[in-house]
């Protein structure tokens, strides 16, 4: 199968030195550079997919914390101060 790619001038331009530098043509950088973009957008991971077993992993068992954040950190200054 054929596909048809017009490209900027600009864009042509680098892909010419780039196809010179390597020694190659450059429909074989444009399938390299496809293929991996390719890769890249069906592998992809957004950050919290590749965090996910790392969250709460090590938690406090407090389910609260989020919405009481301050409060807790206040007692527990409170605490030390009387301590």
């Amino acid at each position: 199968m054929s596909t048809i790619l017009e490209l900027p001038k600009e864009l042509d331009l680098k892909l010419e030195q780039i196809a010179i530098s390597e020694k190659k043509p450059k429909f074989a950088i444009i399938q390299e550079s496809l293929d991996f973009y390719i890769k890249q957008k069906l592998n992809f991971k957004s950050p919290f997919e590749l965090g996910r077993k790392l969250f709460g992993r090590n938690g406090s068992g407090r389910g609260d914390l989020s919405v009481n954040a301050e409060s807790i950190l206040r007692k527990r200054l409170n605490a030390k101060k009387h301590s």
